[in-house]
């Protein structure tokens, strides 16, 4: 069993941060022995964390000093500096590859990809245990040079602990209207068996023997 913790709605100079973190680490290190027994530990996602890095780094820190597991679920777009303050005390990143064309990552996210594929090769350098995380939406993001991209990837670094394709699905429909927030991608249905099957063939006829 593992504890997972979302960083959403967690301001900077929040004064509740420090007592949240307590009650995190009272909930967590009150059954350690079942986490011990289990392989759990916390697993910080969002949202994304690094956008709330002083709650994040001092509850990474606070888990590891209390001998737990700790996991970040990151998109990789924050400072170099901010993952360099971190890195000893994530055990494993779950690290985010949305798009391989820096043009087309800025028209899905905001963002272009050159900092995230730097942070990605810093963190790799510094031997932290990564695992590449690849949402695949039909006809968005899965074509072959998006594909290749990854592959390219698990070549240029073959001690990743792997890479996991992870298709797309509608349930964020749902909550996006049970919120009052606009749903996009209406006419996307979730991708069948065998396209998912053929993502994955093409992928290991690619190399990239990493790809689950």
């Amino acid at each position: 069993c593992r504890m997972n913790f979302t960083a959403n709605g967690i301001t900077q100079s929040s004064p509740e941060i420090k007592h949240l973190q307590n009650c995190i680490l009272c909930f967590l290190t009150g059954p350690k022995e079942y986490y011990d027994n289990s392989g759990g530990g916390l697993t910080i996602s969002g949202g994304e964390p690094m956008a709330q890095f002083e709650f994040t780094r001092a509850l990474l820190h606070a888990a590891k000093a209390h001998g737990l597991h700790t996991c970040l679920d990151t998109c990789g777009f924050a400072p170099q500096a901010k993952f360099a303050a971190l890195v000893d005390d994530v055990d494993l990143f779950l690290y985010d590859y949305k798009a391989t064309d820096a043009k087309e990552h800025a028209r899905f996210t905001g963002v272009a990809n050159q900092a995230i594929l730097r942070n990605l090769r810093f963190l790799y350098e510094r031997r932290a245990r990564i695992r590449l995380r690849c949402p695949l939406v039909p006809g968005l993001n899965d074509s072959l040079a998006h594909l290749e991209g990854i592959a390219a990837l698990a070549a240029e670094y073959p001690k990743l602990e792997g890479i996991e394709i992870m298709p797309y699905h509608a349930m964020g429909r749902d909550k996006a209207e049970r919120i009052g927030k606009p749903a996009h991608l209406h006419e996307l249905q979730n991708p069948d068996e065998a396209t998912k099957t053929k993502w994955l063939e093409t992928l290991q006829q690619l190399g990239c023997a990493l790809a689950t």
